[in-house]
């Protein structure tokens, strides 16, 4: 075989090589699993923000949490796991999205 016949082999094996490398690669990408984002309110400060002495307080109380449920509704809708932070052992400062629902709202 002459010299050139040679390097275009040596090349063509290469290409399919590295194509086959780069194929393994991304299929494995693809493969692996995207942890899902995780959000967490503090509801119990959302309850204990109404005073109980004030006037209509029963009902600015039922305000918030419907107010909550719908924030953790949107919040879900967009792919966000939401929880109650009472019941997480620990996470990052950041997985919190506030204590109260206008913090909450202000950080939407």
């Amino acid at each position: 075989m002459n010299r050139a016949v040679r390097y275009g082999l040596l090349i063509a094996v290469n290409g399919v090589i590295s194509a086959g490398g780069a194929y393994y690669a991304y299929s494995k990408a693809i493969a692996m699993p995207v942890a899902p984002q995780v959000a967490l309110i503090d509801v119990e400060a959302v309850v204990n923000s109404v005073r109980p002495e004030e006037a209509g307080s029963k009902e600015r109380a039922r305000e918030r949490i419907n107010e909550l449920k719908a924030l953790a509704k949107k919040i879900a809708g967009e792919g966000v796991i939401v929880l109650d932070s009472r019941y997480v052992i620990d996470a990052p400062d950041d997985a919190y999205i506030g204590s109260s629902v206008q913090n909450l709202k202000k950080e939407k």
